[in-house]
């Protein structure tokens, strides 16, 4: 991808995202102008909020039609100010058809355990890294402090009032 001026892309990830991006950036990031991590939980646990359910991705379902589907959609984790227009359209481009039936896009083989990314991968990016925190999100307080430690640089941070994980 290029920017619209021609240069070097700046990536932008969200959530899972953000770990493939950052990894990404770490190998081939020299070519990018920047990435942007919106509440992506990174790090250790300590950098990680809690948030209940936001681990628990079902196993690959295969549905009979697109809305059987479109009923189980769910938010994950969950969160109280959602815009029901953004949650369609989020569940009607994340179904596709399959021999199986109507299944989610997601890959879940995806699904990652444990600390997320090092310290040591973080170390080896060379483009610029910004962080987007939604307040209420996955990423504590100080995962920007931790993020400059592992990046080797200042990260910035912006942090969005009252938003929740799905910014």
């Amino acid at each position: 991808a290029v920017s619209a001026r021609g240069g070097p892309p700046i990536v932008v990830a969200h959530s899972l995202g953000g770990r493939v991006a950052a990894t990404a950036a770490a190998s081939v990031g020299k070519h990018w102008r920047g990435v942007v991590l919106v509440d992506s939980a990174l790090g250790p646990t300590a950098v990680v909020n809690a948030l209940g359910d936001s681990a628990s991705i079902p196993a690959a379902s295969a549905y009979e039609s697109a809305a059987v589907a479109l009923q189980r959609f769910r938010l994950r984790p969950s969160q109280p100010n959602s815009l029901p227009y953004v949650v369609d359209h989020i569940a009607q481009t994340s179904l596709r058809e399959t021999e199986r039936g109507w299944e989610w896009k997601f890959d879940p083989k995806t699904r990652l355990r444990g600390e997320g990314i090092t310290a040591e991968t973080l170390g080896r990016i060379k483009c610029d890294v910004m962080l987007v925190r939604a307040e209420n999100g996955r990423v504590a307080k100080n995962a920007g402090e931790w993020l400059s430690s592992s990046v080797g640089r200042p990260v910035p941070v912006v942090e969005i009032p009252l938003a929740y994980h799905h910014v």
